[in-house]
């Protein structure tokens, strides 16, 4: 529940009224405190009813009536303008049942507060999250390998090309050999008198001692 208090004790007024959107600008007598010595009027919930909600908040336009009947606004209140360009007091009113609250709440605006909140429910703890043990690299199972046939037809092939490059190789090796000879003719032709000459001073021998032999005999 909200209240509106009007402080003017140099106004002299024998009394006060106001008008709102909350009492759809029905002139509404305002109570004195005398212990106070200030002018009261108490907003029921229903009345936010009819008033505007923005942000989750009654918009409540008023202006204050004296005893002549004429109306006009407080300078504690603040002040906006409505759709047809007349300034009027403004207070934005909480409407969940809490005590209501003004964006721009002076101190002669009194806020009671009927009942306590509820409490709310706690909410449970999170379930705490199991984090998945990765496996070291040397635990790991490795998976089984598949040998096709036509793994090992490749390997065949493989294997023949492999013998194939090394007997060209062999090949190449002895055609440079018989280059080199043929490029060579001098040397060649000394490396052959040579072993000639030896398997002539071979054979002299040999027969030069059978033919001793038979002399001495």
């Amino acid at each position: 529940m909200s209240k509106i208090v009007f402080k003017h004790q140099q106004a002299g007024l024998g009394s006060l009224s106001l008008a709102g959107n909350f009492t759809k600008w029905e002139i509404k007598p305002m109570v004195f405190n005398g212990d106070e010595g200030q002018w009261e009027f108490e907003i029921e919930p229903e009345m936010l009813g009819n008033c505007e909600l923005q942000d989750g908040k009654a918009v409540t336009f008023f202006k204050f009536v004296d005893e002549r009947g004429d109306w006009f606004t407080d300078d504690n209140f603040a002040k906006e303008a409505d759709e047809n360009g007349n300034e009027n007091n403004a207070l934005y009113l909480q409407v969940d049942g809490d005590a209501a609250r003004s964006e721009n709440q002076p101190s002669e605006v009194e806020h009671q507060t009927e009942g306590d909140q509820e409490a709310e429910p706690s909410t449970p703890d999170p379930t705490p999250v199991v984090q998945m043990k990765t496996p070291r690299a040397n635990e790991r199972e490795e998976s089984p390998v598949m040998i096709t046939e036509s793994d090992l037809e490749e390997d065949f092939h493989d294997t023949n090309n492999q013998d194939q490059g090394e007997l060209t190789e062999t090949r190449n090796h002895s055609a440079d050999t018989s280059v080199s000879a043929t490029q060579n003719p001098a040397e060649y032709k000394n490396f052959l008198q040579s072993i000639v000459f030896f398997f002539k001073n071979l054979f002299r021998r040999w027969f030069g001692m059978g033919t001793k032999q038979q002399e001495s005999r």
